[in-house]
């Protein structure tokens, strides 16, 4: 399939179906720039999004990106927020890192959005029914009001009130650090009261995550053992260092808060390390439904606020 664009020569991908309604995509013209992702039918209710009321419900979301340094699996987020489909975006909260940046946040906020193509802030009406939702930076407001705004988030609904896939295009001008950067994820419907993993038994889940450490990529895979809020793994490696296979210090004991469905503790293993010269890494968890979820390590600065290039981890 080829893919026009306005910004050079058309893109040409090879698609490989899962099935009736999602592939995988794989960029292969040659080009200077490669290209890999997922395609989504919109299904019957393509050309009906014309209004804010389609993106309505409780999400959880996740973004793996760039920042502005340009690392690889520099920039990571995860959060929550609630929405009623009347162009706002209620009772947020974010945690984000960016290792390259030094930049680390973990705040409520809230948003408005526009509707359709294009960046007026204040549009509600997309007679092209797209499904595109738009949060400039003003829009996007932090509880903690010198964490100033932004990201600028973009979501392409995948069906009413169901997933839909984000881009962050923006930069966040007053972290912390100076900060910012691009990335794409999903954000999914929570089911309602969704347990921490495991809940109150023993249960197996397959993870996998990219780690950033001082510019170093390490890829990981594994399995995960969840018992109420304590968990151990079985994980294999692949990075700077080469391969590693069939670590078992992985162990990781969640909490509640500061919101409802989100979860952090600290994280432990052999493996993992910092600056600081510790193994034990923050981390933050935000269940999806009882067989899934986002995490993601929010210490690039220590408990006194100088910075630590630690890992970046989704």
């Amino acid at each position: 399939m080829s893919v026009a664009t306005d910004f050079g020569n058309p893109i040409t991908f090879t698609a490989y179906p899962i099935d009736g309604t999602h592939a995988k995509l794989i960029e292969t013209d040659g080009s200077f720039a490669l290209t890999a992702g997922d395609a989504y039918s919109q299904g019957t209710s393509t050309g009906t999004y014309h209004g804010t009321h389609k993106l309505n419900g409780n999400y959880v979301f996740g973004i793996f990106g760039t920042d502005l340094r340009g690392g690889s699996a520099s920039l990571t987020a995860a959060g929550l927020f609630s929405t009623t489909g009347v162009g706002t975006l209620t009772n947020g909260f974010i945690d984000e890192s960016q290792g390259g940046d030094l930049a680390e946040v973990d705040d409520g906020f809230q948003a408005t959005y526009a509707v359709g193509p294009g960046s007026n802030p204040s549009s509600t009406t997309d007679p092209a029914g797209t499904g595109r939702y738009y949060i400039p930076p003003p829009n996007f407001t932090f509880a903690t009001r010198t964490n100033g705004s932004g990201p600028a988030l973009v979501f392409y609904m995948i069906s009413p009130s169901g997933p839909a896939l984000i881009l962050d295009a923006d930069t966040e001008p007053s972290l912390p650090s100076p900060g910012g950067g691009v990335g794409t994820g999903i954000a999914y419907p929570v089911a309602a009261s969704s347990p921490i993993l495991g809940g109150p038994n023993t249960s197996l889940y397959g993870t996998t995550f990219t780690q950033n450490f001082q510019g170093a990529i390490t890829n990981v895979i594994g399995e995960i053992t969840a018992n109420n809020n304590t968990l151990s793994g079985l994980l294999d490696f692949n990075g700077a260092s080469g391969p590693q296979s069939g670590d078992t210090s992985f162990a990781l004991t969640l909490l509640p808060g500061p919101v409802a469905n989100r979860f952090h503790g600290p994280m432990s293993d052999t493996f993992f390390t910092n600056d600081l010269g510790t193994n034990a890494l923050r981390m933050a968890f935000y269940p999806i439904d009882s067989t899934q979820g986002f995490f993601l390590e929010h210490d690039v600065a220590d408990n006194t606020g100088n910075p630590v290039s630690g890992v970046v981890t989704f």
